[in-house]
């Protein structure tokens, strides 16, 4: 089958299909949905199953940081999965719907994409809806004191993880 063709095919239910392979890339429209093997760019996109706004910051090696966990920054320019909770600087996800500028390559193992805005699941047992969660120092989450957590608040649970991931909350992320 020569790809760059529109064709239509018969098979009794009268199913159209579409095959294109622009420099290497395949993108096929068929029964099945939408399948592309490379990066779709959009101007709009609705019903996105992805919930926050992320940016990759450089990770050391030696220190990876799971999804739903909190990064610290520190002095030596990486973030840590391990830090003080005043110097959390968002948690890992892996449902960023948009990534900022920041540096680095996604397929760069010494990247990370950190959620700093919108919805995303983080480590944080025992809390409970519309409670604020503040940062550990061990990548966790926990409830917050208003009073006393003003620093290492990373935002507001919203809910189960929507994954039931057990001790896993879905967060608002709202940092200060």
């Amino acid at each position: 089958m020569d790809f760059n063709k529109i064709m239509a095919k018969t098979n009794g239910t009268s199913v159209a299909e579409l095959k294109l392979n622009p420099d290497g890339g395949q993108v096929s429209i068929g029964a099945g949905g939408l399948n592309v093997n490379g990066t779709i760019t959009g101007t709009k996109v609705y019903n996105a199953v992805y919930n926050d706004y992320a940016e990759l910051f450089k990770i050391d090696k030696n220190d990876p940081i799971e999804n739903g966990k909190i990064a610290y920054a520190c002095e030596d320019g990486y973030v840590h999965s391990q830090g003080d909770p005043y110097t959390a600087v968002g948690i890992v996800s892996d449902t960023f719907g948009h990534l900022l500028g920041g540096e680095g390559d996604m397929n760069d193992p010494n990247y990370v994409p950190i959620g700093l805005a919108g919805r995303v699941s983080v480590y944080a047992p025992g809390v409970k809806l519309g409670e604020f969660v503040a940062a550990n120092d061990d990548g966790t989450g926990r409830s917050a004191d208003l009073d006393k957590d003003k620093g290492c608040i990373l935002g507001k649970c919203i809910g189960k993880d929507p994954k039931n991931r057990e001790g896993y909350i879905y967060l608002l992320i709202n940092i200060g």
